[in-house]
């Protein structure tokens, strides 16, 4: 099962809160090849399938994670995009609220 360490009573003490920043697999891929293109647009990992996979994964298991406080924050909304100390400033304050 997926994310089953998180489940475990030792983790579970210790964890307040999870903050889990997403972006389109686009924004994504617009990030990594803006400082350091790849050759071809793309590798094995750092793709738009594979990247669309990995996001939806991960929401799955924040939704079956419902003994946490967990932040979801889509960094490819107009709040957060292009702002990431901001953002994570803001979501690491009303984590430890």
């Amino acid at each position: 099962m997926r994310g089953a360490i998180l489940l475990m009573e030792d983790w579970r003490k210790r964890i307040s809160a999870v903050i889990l920043m997403t972006a389109s697999p686009e924004d994504s891929m617009a990030r990594e090849n803006g400082d350091l293109p790849v050759e071809g647009g793309h590798g094995s990992i750092m793709n738009v399938k594979w990247l669309s996979e990995f996001r939806a994964i991960m929401l799955q298991t924040c939704d079956r994670l419902k003994g946490f406080r967990v932040f979801q924050v889509n960094t490819s909304q107009k709040e957060a995009k292009d702002k990431p100390k901001q953002t994570a400033e803001k979501w690491l304050a009303l984590s430890l609220m």
